[in-house]
């Protein structure tokens, strides 16, 4: 098994923006979210929601440091959960990135500051050489947030999460 990664020390800020540790107190984030069709898409987020499937998808994100799989943080601003920044380990040394936002929250820049401070901080702080993205053609968002944080096209890769299984655009930040 890959070394798995420990929580930071304290929430990673920036400004009105920070990661934190899920809380069972974000069940009304992930019921907001589960009702985006866009997010259901390539997650594992409950569909349909119920309280249960509910406390189910936090304590996922919980067993993903547990076991030693990556680290889920929750997105906030203001101190409102909006969103949800994941590091997979599936190779030493390079960890997978993900992340989404829930509508009210999008288009205002916190995507870009919270994968600009996750990423940082699993460069500098997590021993991590290399993170990746996979991202749809068609997202073009998603794009601008990883180039606006240092990370490059590197090429396609066929990748699988939640029900997605599909060719997507691989990006890489050192």
């Amino acid at each position: 098994m890959l070394p798995g990664l420990l929580y930071p020390d304290a929430p990673l800020r920036s400004g009105d923006v920070a990661l934190r540790r899920w809380e069972t107190g974000d069940l009304s984030l992930v019921e907001e979210a589960a009702g985006d069709a866009l997010l259901l898409r390539g997650t594992t987020l409950p569909s349909p929601y119920t309280p249960a499937e509910g406390l189910a998808f936090v304590e996922r994100q919980w067993g993903r440091q547990a076991s030693g799989a990556g680290l889920s943080l929750a997105i906030t601003f203001e101190g409102d959960p909006v969103g949800c920044a994941t590091l997979m380990m599936r190779r030493r040394g390079i960890a997978d990135l993900g992340y989404w936002l829930v509508e009210r929250a999008r288009g205002r820049g916190i995507g870009t500051r919270a994968v600009g401070l996750l990423v940082q901080w699993a460069l500098e702080q997590a021993e991590i050489d290399a993170v990746e993205a996979f991202v749809a053609e068609d997202s073009v968002s998603s794009r601008s947030v990883l180039e606006r944080v240092g990370f490059v096209y590197v090429g396609r890769r066929r990748h699988r999460v939640g029900d997605l299984d599909e060719e997507l655009r691989v990006y890489r930040r050192y």
